[in-house]
C-alpha cells in the first residue's frame, strides 16, 4: 500500500500525449504547483500499453523540466489490453485469510497474458448487504514486464514510483470524490475516448461493475 504523501506527481502516459501534474498539501487543501503536457514519442505507446520506456522516459523528463516540477515521488496509472486486467468477481462470504487464498486461485485462473509472471492485488467492495451469502471483490493484475516498463520510464525521468494505479479504479475514485452526492444510488457509464483506445467503465456507488477497452479512439475519427 502506498504511503500518504504531502506532495506527489501524477503522471498519465497516453498514446498521443503525456500529462503531468504536481500536487502539494498546503493547509487542509491540495494545491496544483506544476502542470504540463507533451506529445508522446511516435510509436512508443499504443493500445496495448507502453513498449518503449527509453523514449517515453526522455519525453517525461522534458515535460517535467518544462513544467518546473521538482517532486520526486510519482503516482502513475497503467492501462492497455496487454498491460492490465481489472475484474469484479462475486465469491462466497469468507474470512480475510480464506479470501486471500481464494483470490490467489481466482487470479491464477484468470491470467489472460502470454507472460505468466504477474503482479496482482484485490480488495473487497463495500457491502450493500453485509448479511448476504456472497461478496464482491475487485481484482487487478498486470504482467511483471508491464510494471517494469513503467518503473523504467520514471527512472529515466529521474523519478520514483510511489504507486502504480489501474485506470478504471482511478476513474472510480475521481467520480466518487467529485460527484459522490449527485451520483449516489445511480449507475454510471463513463466513456473515455483516447487517441487509440476507448475505455468504457460502468460504476454504481463507486463500485466498478464492468470495465472494457476497445482499440478504437479519436485518431480513427
Amino acid at each position: 500500500m502506498a504511503k500518504k504523501l504531502n506532495s506527489v506527481l501524477g503522471i498519465d502516459i497516453g498514446s498521443r500525449n503525456i500529462k503531468v501534474v504536481e500536487i502539494r498539501s498546503q493547509g487542509k487543501a491540495p494545491v496544483i504547483t506544476a502542470l504540463g503536457m507533451i506529445e508522446t514519442p511516435e510509436g512508443a505507446v499504443d493500445h496495448t500499453g507502453v513498449y518503449n520506456s527509453d523514449a517515453v522516459g526522455v519525453a517525461l523528463k522534458q515535460v517535467l523540466n518544462q513544467a518546473g516540477a521538482s517532486v520526486g515521488q510519482a503516482v502513475v496509472s497503467i492501462a492497455g489490453q496487454a498491460s492490465v486486467l481489472v475484474r469484479t468477481v462475486q465469491v462466497p462470504r469468507m474470512s480475510a485469510q480464506e479470501l486471500k487464498d481464494h483470490m490467489q486461485w481466482e487470479i491464477n485462473r484468470n491470467i489472460p497474458f502470454a507472460e505468466s509472471t504477474v503482479v496482482s492485488d484485490f480488495k473487497p467492495l463495500v457491502d450493500d448487504d453485509p448479511n448476504s451469502a456472497e461478496m464482491d471483490v475487485v481484482m487487478a493484475m498486470a504482467p511483471q514486464s508491464a510494471i517494469d516498463t513503467m518503473i523504467a520510464c520514471l527512472k529515466k525521468a529521474g523519478r520514483q514510483a510511489s504507486a502504480i494505479d489501474v485506470e478504471p479504479l482511478g476513474l472510480a475514485r475521481s467520480l466518487q470524490q467529485s460527484y459522490e452526492e449527485e451520483l449516489r444510488g445511480q449507475t454510471v457509464c463513463l466513456v473515455d475516448v483516447g487517441h487509440k483506445t476507448t475505455s468504457i467503465n460502468i460504476y454504481r456507488d463507486g463500485k466498478l461493475l464492468m470495465p472494457r477497452q476497445v482499440p478504437i479512439g479519436g485518431g480513427v475519427f
